[in-house]
């Protein structure tokens, strides 16, 4: 298994944390404590959260939307009510009246995803530094650093990957992409990696991988470009997710 799967191994059911402050900017990542290290898996330019109702699991039988009373209907489990996700709760029904389709949207149940882009340079000193903090280093932490990977790499995560399941991975190729803004090119990907846990085999992440440069031996993704966008459609998800490289930076440059 090479480094980076490794590492990424050890995160993959990581907390969707956030603090304030760019660490990656103020201090070498060797003095990142835990609060840091998470900043920069989880609430940085590299990671994006993503959530979207939960389409491709049924309600319990003999459940509705929502109930008279406005008490929350049971959910499914791994996902959770619109309310819990920070989002406004939907106001108490009253008896004998419908509810509005935007109070039976916000009781439909929400899914959580984390899309990181873990071939930057500073994702992957915050999974060397987590390897650390954890007390569990990485054998050869500089055969993760040193090299840049030849393509760029990004992992979806989240609580709920079951439309992940029984797709194949070459599947996957023909239903995700990258968007380059400037160009109005679509990327597909060159390749695609589903991970799972050596006990049990549990799917913890899906990985994707894009060329960096065109046939050509262009940049795929120009200097000073403003937007890239992940997507990945398969079964009922529709994944898309927004990253800037202008503020993806470290002291360096431009860390894709």
């Amino acid at each position: 298994m090479k480094p980076l799967v490794k590492a990424l191994a050890l995160v993959c059911v990581a907390s969707l944390l956030a603090w304030a402050g760019d660490p990656w900017k103020e201090k070498p990542y060797t003095e990142w404590n835990e609060k840091d290290v998470q900043k920069v898996l989880n609430d940085s330019p590299w990671a994006r959260t993503v959530r979207v109702a939960v389409s491709w699991r049924p309600l319990p039988v003999g459940t509705e939307i929502g109930s008279e009373n406005g008490a929350p209907a049971p959910q499914p489990a791994g996902v959770q009510p619109a309310g819990e996700m920070g989002l406004p709760s939907a106001a108490p029904v009253q008896s004998g009246a419908p509810p509005s389709p935007s109070e039976v949207a916000l009781r439909v149940p929400q899914a959580e995803f984390l899309i990181r882009w873990v071939s930057s340079l500073t994702v992957r000193q915050a999974l060397v530094r987590n390897a650390e903090l954890a007390g569990n280093p990485l054998p050869d932490p500089g055969q993760l650093l040193q090299a840049q990977p030849d393509s760029f790499q990004i992992l979806v995560l989240g609580a709920d990957l079951s439309p992940f399941a029984g797709v194949t991975e070459a599947e996957l190729q023909a239903r995700a992409g990258l968007h380059v803004g400037s160009t109005k090119k679509k990327v597909a990907p060159v390749a695609v990696q589903l991970l799972r846990s050596q006990a049990g085999g549990r799917l913890q992440g899906v990985l994707f991988q894009f060329p960096r440069r065109e046939a050509s031996g262009e940049a795929v993704v120009p200097a000073n470009e403003k937007s890239l966008e992940f997507f990945c459609s398969v079964k009922s998800l529709n994944l898309r997710a927004k990253f800037d490289p202008r503020k993806m930076t470290n002291r360096e440059g431009v860390d894709l």
